[in-house]
């Protein structure tokens, strides 16, 4: 367990796994990331984490909007 206290998250971390994106990203950028991947993590403009965004609430939100323009 103390060789594992040694390591620093960052030189574990694959940044390059599940690119963020902006809490500003448009809705092209949005779907375009969940189509290949199940969830995006969403930064500010500090690149600080806001919260992530998974595919199955995505397209409840998707859902619900076409539902109130009907």
């Amino acid at each position: 367990m103390k060789v594992q206290e040694g390591y620093r998250l960052g030189s574990i971390v694959r940044r390059d796994f599940c690119p963020a994106l902006q809490i500003d990203a448009d809705s092209e950028q949005v779907v375009t990331s969940m189509l290949n991947q199940n969830f995006v993590p969403i930064v500010d403009g500090r690149n600080a984490l806001c919260g992530i965004l998974t595919r199955k609430r995505l397209i409840e939100f998707l859902a619900q909007a076409r539902d109130k323009k009907e």
